[in-house]
C-alpha cells in the first residue's frame, strides 16, 4: 500500500493502435537506470547492472553503519546463503538536528495546556511539509537503491523510511557486505558479516533487515482452561471465561448513565497491526460477533510492503486483537488492519509509517508484539563478543526510526497501545540461549523493556488476573491482581517522557541513550506499564473468542492492550474534540488523587519478577485498570457519542483557506543532460473548478515556459497527482521534440498490479500552454473521468516534471526512451472541488 507516491519515476510505453497508454512506475528515481522497450514487448522495464557507474561520474562518498551488525557472529560458523533469497530491508533517514528539535518542541506544545500549539494536531500532509525529509534527499536514496537492482516498495510520506526488496546477491553488492547463514541453539538465520556501506550525506542513519534474526514476536498461544470449564453464567469457581458483556460490567461500561445512553464507539475507527493472511481473521470475527450478539464491524485491510500475505501462523493473535477491541467498542465505525508479510523489523516499521502517512488512518491502534529495546552495547561486542548464541546486546534495530514515526503519530493526535509482553520484568531475547526465550511465558532475566511498549510515544499496557463475584447478569469485580508474567519495569536506555516526570515512583536512573551517548546527570528512565487490564493467567482466567473457526479462550497482555484500544475508542467517541495521544491525559488523571481514586482501580497485589505492585503508579500495573464511564466523564465531560467523533477530529479545529496547493522557493532545475531547464522548474501548483463544464482545472506554473524541448531530449512531461480515498489520480501534459509537435494532455490513475505500479492513462484531455516567465500549463480534466463530484476532497496534490531521453517512438510504436526526473513540488495542502485550497494544518 502506498499512502502517497514520493519521487516516482513513470516510464511511458505506447501500444500501436491503442489511444490509452500505460506508464510503468518504479517507486523511486532511476536517473538513467530505467528504460523501456517500445517495440515488441512494449512496457518491459530494464534495469542497468547493479552497482554500475555512469560514465564520467565520480565515486560517491560513503559511510559505514556500525550499529547495523549483530554482535557475536565471529563465534559462529558461517555457511553460504542462497544468493537468490529475497530480503525486505528498510532505510531510515534522519532529520537535521534543527528539524528534529523543532518537531520535538511542537510535540511538547501539543500536550502542554496554555501553549499556542495545544491540541493543534497536524494532518499527515501538513506534517510532511513541516518536518519531512527534503525530497531531494529522499530521491537520492531511492536512486541509489534502484541502481543497485532493488525494488522500492514503500516510501513514508515524511520521507524518513524507504522499504525495498531484493536478492541477497544484489544487497551484498550494493552495501559491500557478505550475507551468510548462521545457527545457534537451534535457531538458523541470515546476517551480514560486516557493517553496511551507504552513501554519505544522504541522512541514512540505519539499514534494517539485513539479518533475519531481529524480529518482533507474539506470545505463544495462551489457552489452557480445561475442557468443560464453567461459563460465566455459572460463576467463577474454579475458572472463568469472560464475554465482552461481562467486562462491560466489571470495567464500568454501563448502557446508560444519568438516563443517557453511553457510547459504544460510534463514529470512531481503530486498528490492529499484524502480519500475513487476514481473511481468516475476518471470518473468525464474524463468528465471534454472531455468538456474542454484537453488530458486524466494517473491516478495511491494508497490505503494506512487498508481500506475500499468506502466513497464517499468527491468526490466533490477530483474532484476539480484533475481537477484544471490537468487543469493547462494538458500534465502532470500522476497524482497519495494517498487515505486513512478516514481523521483521523492516516490515513492522513499514506498518508504522504506512499508518501515520495515511490521512484516513485510525486514531487508535494496537500492537500486540514486542522485541527488546535497542542496546548501545551492540557496537562494543566487536571487540569482546558475548558467549555463543547469547546476543545479550541484540534487541530491535528499527528503534531510531520508529521513535520518530511514533512521535509523528502523536503529533497527528493518534495513539498506539502496545502489549507490555508476557516475559515478566524482562524482554524477549532474539536468539534462544535459554529454554523459553522468545515471547513465551517465562521471565528471561534480561532487565530491559519490550519495544514498542517502552517507547515514549506508546501507551504500554500490563496484565491482570480478574475474578468476578459470580453474578450471571451483571458481574462485579471480586478480586484483581497483577499477572506474574506481565511485562513492566524500567527501560534501560529510553529516558522518561515529560508526562511521566511528576511520578515519583518512576525513579530508575538512565545513564546512556540507545546510541550510547551519556544522558545529563539525574535523568530517569521510562517506566512501564502505563495502565493495565485483564490478561488472565492461562489456567483459570481468559477471554472468550473464536479462532480457527471454533470457540476458544485466550489471554496474556495481548488481550490487555486491545481491550484498552476498545475502551479508549469509547472515550474518544464521547469527546467534544480529539484528545490526542492518550498518555498525557491518563497521567493527568492519575496525578490527581481524587480523579485517580474515581477513574482507576488501583492494582496493589502482585509482582512481575523484579517489581512489586503497590499504591498509585507502579512498575507492574501502572495506574491500574480503568473505570471507563468515570474516566470518560473526567476527560470528556459526557458519556454520549458526538456527531463529529472519528478521524475528522484528528486535524486542526477549523481548516484555513490558502491560495496555492504548494509553492517552491525560487530555483532553476537542471536535467540529467546538464541542461538548465526553466520550463521544467516548478514554481507552484493550483486547482480550480468549472461547474458549468464540470471540469477540474489543474495548473502548474513554471519559471519560464517556451514550449521548446532542449537539445538532446526527445520530450518533456509535466504531472500533477492527487489522492481520493485509496486511489491516486494524475493529470499530465507532454511535449515532443519535433518542431511541429503540439502538447498533448491526458488523465488517469496509478494502478497497482502485484509489486508493479503503473500510470495508466485513461482519457485524452484538453489544455493549454501559456508561454513566458512564470508560464503555466493548464489541463482541463472532466470530473467524470476521475470520478469526482462537487465537494470531493483531493488529498496531497503534488507536481513533478521529467525529461524524455533516447529515441522517440515512431508512428508504429518502435523506439526506446527513458524518463528522468527533473523537479517536484508539494504535497502540502489539499483541495476541495468547487472550493479552494485547504491548508492541512
Amino acid at each position: 500500500m502506498l499512502s502517497r507516491i514520493v519521487g516516482s519515476t513513470p516510464v511511458r510505453g505506447r501500444t500501436p493502435g491503442v489511444i490509452s497508454r500505460a506508464r510503468r512506475l518504479a517507486t523511486g528515481l532511476a536517473a538513467g537506470a530505467l528504460c523501456v522497450s517500445m517495440g515488441a514487448g512494449a512496457g518491459t522495464v530494464l534495469a542497468s547492472p547493479a552497482g554500475a557507474t555512469q560514465p564520467g561520474t565520480a565515486a560517491l562518498a560513503t559511510t559505514s553503519l556500525k550499529t547495523d551488525l549483530l554482535p557475536g557472529l565471529t563465534l559462529l560458523t558461517a555457511s553460504a546463503a542462497d544468493a537468490h533469497t529475497v530480503l525486505h530491508i528498510g532505510v531510515g533517514l534522519a532529520q537535521s538536528p534543527a528539524l528534529s528539535a523543532a518537531e520535538s518542541r511542537y510535540a511538547a506544545g501539543l500536550y502542554t495546556p496554555g501553549s499556542a500549539d495545544y491540541h493543534q494536531f497536524l494532518t499527515p500532509a501538513r506534517f510532511d511539509a513541516e518536518f519531512g525529509i527534503p525530497r531531494s534527499t529522499v530521491q537520492a536514496v531511492q536512486r541509489w537503491l534502484i541502481k543497485g537492482g532493488l525494488e522500492v516498495t514503500e516510501t513514508a510520506g515524511a520521507g524518513n523510511w524507504i522499504q525495498a526488496s531484493g536478492s541477497v546477491a544484489r544487497i551484498e553488492k550494493l552495501m559491500h557486505v557478505t550475507i551468510s547463514r548462521y545457527s545457534s541453539k537451534g535457531v538458523t538465520f541470515l546476517a551480514n558479516d560486516s557493517a553496511p556501506t551507504v552513501p554519505a550525506g544522504d541522512s541514512i542513519e540505519t539499514v534494517v533487515g539485513l539479518n533475519t534474526l531481529q524480529h518482533f514476536s507474539i506470545p505463544r498461544t495462551i489457552k489452557g482452561l480445561p475442557a468443560g470449564s464453567p461459563s460465566p453464567s455459572l460463576g467463577c469457581a474454579p475458572s472463568c471465561v469472560y464475554t465482552p458483556q461481562n467486562l462491560w460490567s466489571m470495567y464500568d461500561m454501563p448502557a446508560t448513565v444519568g438516563g443517557k445512553t453511553v457510547t459504544q464507539g460510534q463514529g470512531m475507527t481503530m486498528g490492529v497491526f499484524g502480519e500475513g493472511k487476514s481473511s481468516d481473521v475476518i471470518s473468525n470475527l464474524r463468528l465471534f460477533e454472531k455468538a456474542m450478539h454484537l453488530p458486524q464491524v466494517p473491516v478495511t485491510v491494508h497490505d503494506v510492503g512487498k508481500g506475500p500475505f499468506t502466513d497464517d501462523s499468527g491468526q490466533v493473535e490477530w483474532d484476539l486483537d480484533t475481537q477484544a477491541s471490537t468487543g469493547m467498542a462494538p458500534k465502532v465505525k470500522g476497524i482497519q488492519l495494517y498487515f505486513a508479510s512478516s514481523l521483521s523489523d523492516a516490515d513492522v516499521e513499514t506498518e508504522f509509517s504506512s499508518w501515520v502517512s495515511d490521512p484516513s488512518g485510525p486514531p487508535t491502534m494496537n500492537a500486540s508484539f514486542g522485541e527488546c529495546e535497542t542496546d548501545p552495547a551492540n557496537t562494543l561486542w566487536e571487540a569482546e563478543p558475548p558467549q555463543v548464541g547469547q546476543f545479550a546486546g541484540d534487541g530491535d534495530n528499527l528503534e531510531p526510526v520508529a521513535e520518530k514515526t511514533l512521535e509523528q503519530a502523536t503529533i497527528e493526535g493518534r495513539t498506539l497501545f502496545a502489549a507490555a509482553g508476557d516475559t515478566g520484568s524482562s524482554c524477549p531475547l532474539a536468539a534462544l540461549p535459554v529454554i523459553g526465550a522468545g515471547n513465551g511465558i517465562v521471565n528471561q532475566g534480561q532487565p530491559m523493556e519490550n519495544y514498542p511498549c517502552a517507547s515514549d510515544w506508546a501507551v504500554c499496557v500490563g496484565g491482570t488476573v480478574l475474578y468476578s463475584d459470580g453474578s450471571a447478569t451483571s458481574p462485579k469485580r471480586n478480586l484483581e491482581y497483577a499477572w506474574p508474567y506481565t511485562g513492566g519495569g524500567s527501560a534501560a536506555f529510553i529516558a522518561e517522557p515529560a508526562w511521566q516526570k511528576k511520578v515519583s515512583a518512576v525513579d530508575h536512573p538512565c545513564v546512556v541513550d540507545p546510541s550510547g551517548n551519556p544522558y545529563a546527570s539525574g535523568t530517569v528512565c521510562r517506566g512501564a506499564p502505563d495502565v493495565a487490564a485483564m490478561s488472565g493467567d492461562i489456567a483459570t482466567n481468559a477471554y472468550d473468542i473464536y479462532a480457527n473457526g471454533a470457540a476458544s479462550s485466550e489471554g496474556g497482555t495481548s488481550l490487555s492492550s486491545p481491550l484498552w484500544v476498545g475502551m479508549w475508542t469509547r472515550i474518544q467517541s464521547a469527546a467534544r474534540k480529539s484528545l490526542g495521544f492518550a498518555n498525557p491525559n491518563l497521567y493527568q488523571v492519575g496525578e490527581n488523587a481524587a480523579a485517580d481514586a474515581k477513574d482507576f482501580f488501583d492494582v496493589t497485589i502482585g509482582t512481575n519478577g523484579l517489581y512489586q505492585a503497590g499504591t498509585g503508579w507502579d512498575y507492574v500495573s501502572g495506574w491500574g485498570v480503568p473505570n471507563v464511564a468515570a474516566l470518560m466523564q473526567t476527560l470528556d465531560g459526557k458519556v454520549t457519542a458526538t456527531n463529529n467523533a472519528g478521524p475528522g477530529a484528528v486535524s486542526a479545529a477549523a481548516p484555513a483557506r490558502c491560495p496555492l496547493l504548494w509553492a517552491n522557493a525560487k530555483h532553476t532545475a537542471t536535467d540529467t543532460l546538464g541542461n538548465s531547464d526553466p520550463q521544467l522548474s516548478l514554481v507552484n501548483g493550483s486547482m480550480s473548478s468549472n461547474k458549468a463544464k464540470k471540469l477540474l482545472v489543474v495548473k502548474l506554473t513554471v519559471e519560464n515556459l517556451s514550449a521548446t524541448v532542449p537539445a538532446g531530449a526527445s520530450g518533456e512531461d509535466w504531472y500533477m497527482t492527487w489522492q481520493v480515498g485509496k486511489t491516486t489520480y494524475f493529470a499530465q501534459a507532454q511535449l515532443g521534440a519535433i518542431p511541429s509537435s503540439t502538447p498533448t494532455f491526458d488523465d488517469g490513475t496509478v494502478v497497482v498490479t502485484g509489486s508493479e505500479h503503473q500510470y495508466q492513462s485513461a482519457h485524452t484531455d484538453t489544455g493549454a500552454f501559456h508561454a513566458g516567465k512564470n508560464g503555466s500549463i493548464v489541463i482541463d480534466v472532466p470530473l467524470a473521468n476521475v470520478k469526482l463530484k462537487w465537494g470531493s476532497l483531493l488529498a496531497g496534490p503534488a507536481g513533478a516534471t521529467y525529461t524524455e531521453e533516447g529515441v522517440p517512438p515512431n508512428p508504429s510504436g518502435v523506439g526506446a526512451a527513458s524518463l528522468q526526473a527533473v523537479d517536484s513540488g508539494g504535497p502540502s495542502n489539499s483541495y476541495r472541488v468547487g472550493g479552494s485550497c485547504i491548508q492541512s494544518k
